[in-house]
C-alpha cells in the first residue's frame, strides 16, 4: 500500500492505469498466491483481509470513500 501511495502522491504523478498495474501486480497476486488458504478462511479472516484488499484499488483509482466499493471494482475492470 505505501508503493502505491507514494507513486500517487508524487510530483510526476504515475498515472491510474500504471497505478492499477502496480495493485495487481503486489496484492493481488500474492492474494493469487494464498488463494487456497485465503478461500478456505473463515469469514472473520476474510473480513480482515478484504478492507486491505479495497484500499488499495481506492488508492490505485483515487476513489473517495464513499463510493461503493463494487463501483470501484466494476470501474477497475476486476469484476469477477
Amino acid at each position: 500500500m505505501k508503493t502505491i501511495k507514494i507513486l500517487r502522491n508524487s510530483n510526476w504523478g504515475a498515472d491510474t492505469e500504471s497505478l492499477i498495474s502496480i495493485y495487481k501486480a503486489l496484492i493481488l497476486l500474492s492474494i493469487d498466491y494464498g488463494d487456497i488458504i485465503y478461500n478456505s478462511a473463515k469469514d472473520k479472516v476474510q473480513s480482515i483481509l478484504d478492507p486491505i484488499l479495497n484500499q488499495g484499488i481506492r488508492l490505485a483509482k483515487e476513489a473517495y470513500r464513499t463510493n461503493s466499493i463494487d463501483s470501484i471494482i466494476l470501474y477497475a475492470g476486476e469484476a469477477s
